[in-house]
């Protein structure tokens, strides 16, 4: 069985490969087989996602696989479960309003599709 790789070098080994080198130049140069250049390019973003799990530099930011760095005001913030219940107090309410729009729309089309001589055509409205 072969030598277990840390993440750092894995990290490595990615960034290699991502400067242009070929996967046979990756090998050679870490000394390892092109199978294994392969299964670690292949999964480098699952790799990313483990070895940047929890970074946290001094200056307050969060070192991520796609970003550099996320400030710390961009991170999710906490919210408290009251907060959560009023949203979604607010979010069912909107949800209600938008169904009778809906119902309302859907019911004056019908009444349009039966008697289109009773919507008053106004210029600059599209006329079937």
């Amino acid at each position: 069985m072969g030598k277990h790789r840390t993440l750092e070098e894995k990290i490595e080994i990615i960034r290699f490969k991502e400067q242009g080198h070929s996967i046979s130049q990756v090998a050679k140069e870490f000394g390892i087989s092109h199978s294994t250049v392969s299964e670690f390019y292949k999964n480098r973003d699952e790799i990313r996602a483990r070895y940047y799990a929890g970074k946290r530099r001094q200056d307050g930011c969060y070192v991520t696989a796609d970003v550099e760095v996320i400030p710390e005001e961009l991170m999710p913030r906490k919210v408290s479960a009251e907060d959560l219940k009023k949203e979604n107090k607010a979010l069912r309410e909107e949800n209600e309003y938008l169904k009778d729009k809906v119902a309302y729309l859907e019911a004056l089309y019908e009444v349009i599709k039966q008697d289109p001589a009773s919507v008053v055509k106004k210029k600059g409205f599209p006329q079937s």
